[in-house]
């Protein structure tokens, strides 16, 4: 399996977890094809737009899954951060709006 094959079935498995209401904790890798210039666009504007917003310490593990029309990413927030709640749905919503053909999934977490 490639990084971004076995990456697609973490998340797979992941969901299926959820949907069960158990939580999966779980180490994956992230799998990347940074010589599709389809990505490097992706990933530059979720960047940009990230920066964009209080709180936000980095951003990372961005993947696109152009098959199943999926960008994921992890955004993570400085220990001071408000309204994560809110941020998040934003920066959805702006890369819904440069990229509405895919779906769009964050993961966060909080940096102290």
């Amino acid at each position: 399996m490639t990084a971004a094959e076995i990456n697609r079935l973490t998340r797979t498995i992941k969901h299926k977890v959820r949907e069960q209401g158990l939580v999966l904790t779980s180490v994956g890798i992230t799998g990347s094809n940074t010589c599709d210039p389809r990505f490097l666009e992706i990933t530059d504007t979720i960047i940009e737009l990230a920066k964009k917003e209080a709180g936000i310490r980095r951003v990372q593990g961005i993947t696109v899954d152009q098959e199943s029309g999926l960008i994921s990413f992890s955004v993570i927030f400085d220990g001071k951060a408000k309204e994560e709640y809110e941020t998040i749905e934003k920066i959805r919503d702006d890369i819904k709006g440069v990229f509405p053909d895919m779906n769009v999934e964050i993961e966060t977490a909080i940096d102290f």
